[in-house]
């Protein structure tokens, strides 16, 4: 999976606070699917809990972070997971 997008589902502040979505640059979802073409674009979400990603069918614990300390770095990143359960 390339993450078009990376929502945190755990946030409970203010977006004015906190960015609750991050989006995905095209231009790396568009190299990470031409690197890998059986991978599909879909959004992903990053709970602290099992099961707590609701909207998101591809769940993350530390996918937010990650793209947020890049975000704040001005370092373009995008999240590429590979599924290993339904």
């Amino acid at each position: 999976v390339a993450g078009l997008e990376s929502i945190y589902c755990d946030l409970a502040v203010p977006e004015t606070w906190a960015p609750r979505r991050l989006l995905a640059p095209a231009t790396l979802v568009d190299a990470a699917l031409r690197a890998c073409p059986a991978a599909t674009r879909q959004v992903i979400g990053t709970s602290g809990r099992v099961g707590a990603t609701s909207g998101c069918t591809i769940e993350s614990m530390e996918g937010f972070a990650v793209l947020r300390a890049a975000a704040l770095a001005g370092v373009p990143a995008i999240e590429v997971r590979a599924i290993s359960n339904a």
